[in-house]
């Protein structure tokens, strides 16, 4: 029986619950800063409204018992909040051979490394292999998607008898191909949340300054300038990925395609996906008064920590980042506005 312990209990916590869960090689454990007792809980995992797994975990409060015995840690906490747990995680772990990070990427990855000598492996995910959200709090979570490819790169432990540990645990917990880059920087330089959240906030940011209406969905009124910002940021992580020599089948842009895609043509691909229309967006106050979030964690995950990593790169490798550069710019201010009163 393999002892795991999953950090976080939000819509990628219920996902891998439900899928582990189920398997009855393994003890799944569960921490989450809203769990406040121990106590048993069977997640379903629905696909297209219909049971597709269902998994029981432990329910634990204490992050120290959750983790001291644990095998496999799996930390699926939003960015900002993943390399202080995974960090706290370690002072209590005594038997962990695999950290799973879910989402490596950010700007405290370096210095997570620094003065740690861990006898396992450190593994991160370059994107969620899961695409999820919470049905039923404790209950039940919709499974969107799983997908079939996923980069990942070990932070410590490196060598070929480890990766293929790292690589084996890993596929035996999670159902998709992981393709083990040969460094971590092909993680940090991800194309996912960092790109298109990134690029859709300013878009956002621009319409409040010309007084349009804020969208309750964060993608159904995707458009064509919000694909104009997408493709800038997508060009200048071409720039900084082929800089540093790293292969597209790590590091895959919009501009990888065989002709140069049209911003019309990405409005169209991102509309289609009716799992974007479901994501609200990160908007505070009624309709036709709405004001960015400037708490939420998109900015907290992909303006305040995983663009901020990739032109730290850039900085390493003589690239300019102008559209990275004026999008942290910018985030930085609306996080830092002071909340409107009533």
């Amino acid at each position: 029986m393999i002892r795991v312990s999953i950090l976080g209990f939000g819509n990628i916590g219920h996902a891998v619950c439900a899928l582990l869960g189920r398997l009855p090689t393994l003890d799944v454990t569960v921490w989450g800063r809203s769990i406040a007792s121990r106590q048993e809980v069977d997640v379903v995992g629905l696909s297209q409204g219909r049971v597709a797994c269902a998994g029981r975990a432990s329910k634990e409060p204490d992050l120290r018992a959750a983790t001291q015995a644990a095998e496999v840690i799996i930390v699926a906490t939003p960015a900002y909040a993943a390399w202080s747990i995974a960090e706290r995680a370690l002072r209590h772990a005594r038997s962990c051979k695999l950290l799973v990070v879910w989402e490596g990427t950010g700007q405290s990855v370096r210095r997570f490394g620094e003065g740690l000598s861990p006898g396992f492996s450190i593994a991160g995910l370059q994107r969620s292999p899961i695409i999820a959200q919470i049905a039923g709090r404790d209950k039940s979570v919709e499974i969107h998607g799983i997908r079939s490819r996923v980069v990942a790169a070990l932070l410590r432990g490196r060598g070929a008898d480890r990766e293929n540990t790292a690589r084996a645990m890993l596929q035996s917990l999670i159902p998709c191909q992981f393709v083990f880059a040969p460094d971590y920087d092909c993680v940090t330089l991800s194309p996912g949340n960092p790109m298109i959240h990134t690029a859709r906030l300013y878009r956002l940011g621009e319409m409040v300054e010309e007084g349009a209406g804020l969208p309750a969905s964060f993608y159904t009124d995707w458009d064509d300038r919000s694909s104009v910002l997408l493709l800038k940021l997508h060009g200048e992580l071409t720039k900084v990925r082929d800089r540093m020599g790293i292969s597209d089948r790590f590091v895959t842009t919009l501009l990888d395609r065989p002709q140069s895609p049209q911003p019309r043509e990405i409005t169209r691909e991102i509309r289609a996906e009716t799992v974007l229309g479901k994501i609200p967006a990160p908007v505070l106050g009624p309709a036709g008064a709405a004001r960015l979030d400037g708490a939420h964690r998109f900015f907290r995950d992909d303006i305040a920590e995983g663009l901020p990593a990739i032109t730290a790169l850039a900085r390493r490798t003589g690239i300019r980042t102008p559209m990275m550069d004026k999008i942290i710019a910018w985030g930085m201010t609306q996080m830092q506005a002071p909340a409107e009163h009533p």
